[in-house]
């Protein structure tokens, strides 16, 4: 084997050395995060305290995509621009840290109730899985969020936008539905071709 063909083969196990290295301190770090958020949500004791606590993670997730700041930014700047790298790196910080904490608090507590919590404690869940730019999360969630449907704290609308947009990353592209339907049909449809039954 040629000097060039062995430093290749070196170049490749450095590469999966730090990514596996890479992986691993993400994995860490989201294991740690989610000791802490399980500390945070246990203490959650009463209705007022779980409404409180999702609607803050509901807030924090609509001040990142605040509209206005994002057209101040891109219009003073342009889209290029290290001002809009970063916003877009707090967005993603942001999603990922809520996304963090509501997995910790359905595996405590399950899905929110609209009745007991109210319409944005329940929302929250939904909307920051929906957030999410990969299937993954999605998919892990899924039981989570289908039963918020089936108990009428996640309206048809939003559920089907959310198994629409996990069908979109999958397949890389729409599901055609051919005409008219009800948006019950739609989810069962997906829901189905998804392979989540």
């Amino acid at each position: 084997m040629s000097i060039i063909g062995v430093k290749r083969i070196i170049g490749i196990y450095a590469t999966l050395v730090v990514l596996l290295f890479s992986v691993w301190s993400c994995v860490e770090q989201k294991r740690e995060a989610t000791i802490h958020y399980t500390a945070e949500i246990q203490n959650l004791t009463t209705d007022k305290l779980k409404r409180e606590y999702l609607e803050a993670i509901f807030r924090s997730d609509q001040d990142v995509r605040n509209a206005k700041e994002e057209y101040r930014i891109t219009s003073t700047f342009g889209n290029d621009s290290k001002e809009y790298k970063e916003h877009l790196s707090k967005m993603k910080e942001t999603d990922a840290i809520n996304l963090n904490k509501v997995e910790t608090y359905l595996a405590q507590y399950g899905h929110p109730s609209k009745e007991e919590l109210g319409e944005l404690a329940a929302l929250t869940p939904w909307i920051v899985v929906h957030h999410q730019g990969e299937y993954f999360s999605r998919e892990t969630n899924f039981e989570h969020l289908y039963q918020g449907y089936l108990n009428k704290d996640i309206n048809e609308g939003s559920f089907s936008m959310y198994l629409a947009r996990m069908y979109q990353i999958k397949n890389g592209e729409r599901l055609d539905m051919g005409g008219p339907y009800k948006e019950k049909d739609k989810i069962d449809l997906l829901i189905e071709k998804l392979g989540l039954e």
